[in-house]
C-alpha cells in the first residue's frame, strides 16, 4: 500500500509516522535519528543481495565512501539509505535547438544547415554533448543568439517562487570547476584548494593555492568562500540571468516554468528555450497535468497520430552539460562531470514499524 504526501521530511519530523517505509527528501538525517524516528537498518544494508539476483553484492557496496562515512557517523549504524540523486541544472528543448540550429561547429560558430556539430566538451563525436556550449563564452553566445532571434522565446524561463533553483543548479557549475576533491573540502574543511587572491588589471581573477585546516581556526577555512568555481558560476548568473531582464520570461512558480518550456513552439506566446530545474521535473509536469493541457493545444501532435498518453514520451528534453571556464578545461579529462546532489533524499524504516507487515509483504 503506497501513500503519497505533499510534505517533505523537514515537515514530517513533527508528525506521527504511521507507515513502515518512507521515501522522502529534505531530510535532516541526524535530527531524525536523535528524535527516535528511524530504525537501524545496518543488517539490511550489509546483507547479501542474493534474494534480488545480485549474489555477492550489498547495498553498502553500491555507496561512495563519503556516503558511508556520513550515514554511519552517529554510532556506526545505518538508519537510512540514499534513494535518488537530486541534480539540478539547465534543461533544454532538443526540438527547439534542432529547429533553430542552436548548436556550435568545431570552430565555435553556430552551425549552418548540413554542417557537422562540434564534438562537444568531451571532444568525442556522436555523444550527448555534440554541438552544445563547451565554454562559458560559448554559452553566453548561445544566450545572446536566442534573445536576438525572432522566435517568440527567451533564453530562460525564470520562476519567481523558486529563484533558489538557480543557486542550487549553479552549485553544479561550481563543483564541476573544482572537481571532486577540492569541492569536498567544503565539508571536510581540510585539504588543498584553489582560491582567488585578487583581480588583475583586466578584471580576471588571480588564482592561487592554499591548504586549509579547520583545526587552526576560521581564518583558514574561510578561504573556501573564494574558490574560483563559485565566482565563475555566480558571475555567469549575474551577467546572463539576474542583471538582464531581456534574457528571461517570468513565471510565478515551477509549474509555470515547466509550462513555458513545454509550450515553446507549440502554443502562441512567449516561451523559453531553457529552464533551470531538477532532473525530476518531467514527473512533476506529468502529474500536474501540464503535458496533457499542452497536448490539447498541439495540433501537430494530433496530425502525427500521437495520443495524449504518449505525448510526454514524444517530446524531447535534455540536461545541458556543464560548460568549462575555458578551452584549457575540456578534452579527454572532461568526459565526466562533477555534480552536486543536494536534495537529502533518503529511504528509511519508521521506528513505529514492528516488522510484521514488512515480513508479510516481502
Amino acid at each position: 500500500d503506497v501513500q503519497g504526501s505533499e510534505h517533505a521530511a523537514d515537515i514530517m519530523i513533527e508528525q506521527n509516522l504511521t507507515a513502515d517505509i518512507y521515501f522522502t527528501e529534505l531530510m535532516n538525517y541526524f535530527q531524525y535519528i536523535n528524535k527516535g524516528k528511524v530504525q537501524p537498518i545496518t543488517d539490511v544494508v550489509r546483507a547479501d543481495m542474493e534474494s534480488v539476483s545480485e549474489k555477492g553484492k550489498t547495498i553498502e557496496g553500491k555507496m561512495a565512501q563519503s556516503q558511508k562515512d556520513f550515514l554511519t557517523a552517529k554510532d556506526g549504524e545505518y538508519y537510512a539509505i540514499p534513494f535518488y540523486e537530486g541534480f539540478m541544472g539547465f534543461l533544454y528543448d532538443v526540438d527547439v535547438f534542432d529547429k533553430f540550429g542552436y548548436y556550435f561547429n568545431e570552430d565555435g560558430e553556430f552551425i549552418d544547415e548540413g554542417e557537422d556539430k562540434s564534438t562537444g566538451i568531451d571532444q568525442i563525436a556522436n555523444t550527448y554533448d555534440d554541438g552544445l556550449p563547451r565554454t562559458y563564452e560559448e554559452f553566453g553566445k548561445l544566450v545572446e543568439k536566442i534573445r536576438l532571434d525572432d522566435n517568440s522565446m527567451a533564453p530562460f524561463v525564470y520562476a519567481d517562487a523558486v529563484i533558489d533553483y538557480y543557486t542550487k543548479g549553479l552549485t553544479n557549475w561550481w563543483a564541476d570547476y573544482e572537481g571532486k576533491t577540492k569541492m569536498q573540502a567544503n565539508w571536510s574543511l581540510s585539504g588543498e584548494i584553489d582560491y582567488i587572491e585578487s583581480f588583475d588589471e583586466s578584471g580576471a581573477p588571480v588564482i592561487k593555492q592554499t591548504t586549509i585546516d579547520s583545526s587552526v581556526g576560521m581564518d583558514s577555512i574561510q578561504m573556501l568562500q573564494a574558490q574560483p568555481g563559485k565566482y565563475y558560476a555566480l558571475d555567469f548568473l549575474r551577467n546572463y540571468v539576474t542583471n538582464n531582464a531581456d534574457n528571461h520570461t517570468r513565471a510565478s512558480d515551477y509549474k509555470g516554468s515547466q509550462y513555458k518550456l513545454i509550450a515553446t513552439g507549440v502554443v502562441a506566446g512567449e516561451g523559453a528555450a531553457m529552464m533551470m530545474e531538477g532532473i525530476w521535473w518531467e514527473n512533476e509536469a506529468y502529474k500536474s497535468g501540464t503535458f496533457d493541457s499542452i497536448y490539447k493545444l498541439d495540433m501537430q501532435a494530433a496530425v502525427n497520430g500521437v495520443k495524449m498518453e504518449d505525448y510526454r514520451q514524444s517530446r524531447r528534453f535534455a540536461f545541458m552539460p556543464i560548460p568549462k571556464v575555458s578551452e584549457d578545461n575540456f578534452g579527454a579529462s572532461a568526459t565526466k562531470q562533477t555534480l552536486y546532489s543536494g536534495n537529502d533524499a533518503f529511504a528509511f524504516i519508521s521506528s513505529n514499524s514492528k516488522g510484521e507487515r514488512l515480513q508479510k509483504n516481502f
